[in-house]
């Protein structure tokens, strides 16, 4: 009988203590699994791809002459990415990273240019078929699973050369050669962590980039020999790019 006593009088005191607790929300917190919150200090990366366009401002020369005709051209197309990276998170929301990725890339349009011996201007199909960039960003967390930023650094990218044609569509037999371009890239966007598993993130992210002026020279196809115009060449890209990324 005092056995049965004590494990009352224990019971009792057991429900108590529980029901008090529980009125201050002490268990709930104890019974609930807390968030995991996603890790953004370490390396990651990504891969995705996106969409994008390139203007051509381009000016048309002799060697010895003024520049004169100035043309504004350009392209549009696809392009797929990847990407590596490492970032640090410091004072509980800023962090700042660095990175290099990759783009090949079609982003084609109509070239317009001079071809000695043709009755006016001509025109072809110049690409930029691959580029590459290496930069830091700095971020800002708007909560735990949220991470805005700012890009900034330097880039190349090539862009193949164009063989001319008539506006009727006869080729020329001149061209101008394939130029890389070296330059700068400004951007800003954002990454979401996922939730499907620790190390997933998304992003996605806009990109203009100034790739400078450099002068490509006309030649004959057949022999290479430069024709002696010159076309002076400053393209400007934009991109929107977005990454699955993982995070390890």
């Amino acid at each position: 009988m005092l056995r049965l006593k004590s494990t009352i009088a224990v019971g009792v005191m057991l429900a108590f203590t529980a029901g008090a607790a529980l009125a201050d929300g002490m268990p709930r917190a104890a019974m609930k699994t807390a968030p995991v919150q996603p890790s953004w200090t370490g390396c990651y990366v990504g891969v995705g791809g996106g969409y994008g366009m390139y203007d051509l401002s381009t000016h048309l020369a002799t060697v010895a002459g003024p520049i004169t005709v100035p043309l504004d051209q350009g392209g549009r197309g696809w392009f797929g990415t990847a990407q590596l990276g490492c970032d640090y998170q410091f004072s509980g929301k800023g962090l700042v990273g660095a990175f290099v990725d990759g783009d090949l890339s079609d982003i084609t349009g109509k070239h317009t240019g001079h071809s000695p011996g043709a009755v006016g201007l001509v025109s072809g199909d110049m690409q930029l078929s691959d580029s590459w960039a290496i930069g830091g960003r700095f971020g800002y967390l708007v909560n735990p699973s949220l991470l805005t930023f700012v890009s900034a650094g330097y880039t190349q990218a090539r862009f193949d050369g164009t063989n001319y044609a008539l506006f009727g569509g006869a080729l020329t037999g001149q061209a101008v050669p394939g130029q890389t371009y070296d330059g700068y890239f400004l951007g800003g966007g954002t990454e979401y962590a996922l939730g499907l598993h620790p190390g997933l993130f998304w992003k996605t992210e806009y990109r203009f980039a100034d790739y400078g002026r450099e002068n490509l020279a006309v030649f004959t196809t057949a022999t290479g020999v430069r024709t002696g115009v010159l076309e002076s060449t400053h393209p400007y890209v934009q991109t929107v790019r977005t990454e699955l990324v993982w995070r390890f």
